[in-house]
């Protein structure tokens, strides 16, 4: 788990300085679902958010639409929740 990486990833998309799919993939590579797994039990939104993720990565929906869903629910905000915890 990398609580920068995970950071860094979601400010470039934000920013639009990343693609989707790339986004996706550093998010993947940083740990974020790892950490949506680990709270999930305790955490309706980042179990919200799980359901989302793992919707992209069985190939259900697009990067951009999983993206657009997690923003929606509040990606945002638990990125930031969790970089304070962190």
């Amino acid at each position: 788990m990398d609580p920068d990486g995970i950071v860094e990833s979601w400010s470039k998309w934000t920013g639009g300085d990343e693609l989707p799919g790339r986004t996706m993939a550093d998010l993947k590579i940083a740990g974020l679902p790892v950490v949506l797994d680990l709270v999930a039990d305790e955490n309706e939104m980042a179990a919200a958010l799980l359901t989302q993720w793992t919707s992209w990565e069985k190939a259900k929906s697009t990067p951009q639409i999983a993206l657009k869903e997690m923003t929606e629910t509040g990606l945002d905000a638990f990125i930031k929740a969790f970089a304070e915890a962190s």
